[in-house]
């Protein structure tokens, strides 16, 4: 029972090192299909740092701050709060 479990945690161990061997890693690797490559990046966020514009960031939608849009290009598809 104990030869089995160490023979596993040993095939998985060199699989691992395999696939790092091989220029693939587990942890950056990006797997993205035709679609996804293809797609147009069309987010726009509000830019908005509470330590530079200060209260004007807590209710945006309320104020007509469209000098705080962000057009978001390339690979950024999240928007983060500051």
């Amino acid at each position: 029972m104990i030869n089995m479990f160490i023979l596993s945690i040993l095939a998985i161990v060199l699989a691992l090192i395999k696939l790092n061997t091989a220029g693939q890693s587990l942890t950056n690797a990006i797997h993205r299909t035709l679609a996804a490559q293809e797609r147009i990046n069309d987010l726009w966020c509000y830019d908005c740092n509470t330590m530079d514009q200060g209260d004007l960031c807590v209710d945006i939608l309320k104020l007509n701050m469209s000098g705080l849009l962000k057009k978001c290009t390339g690979d950024d598809f999240i928007c983060m709060v500051n």
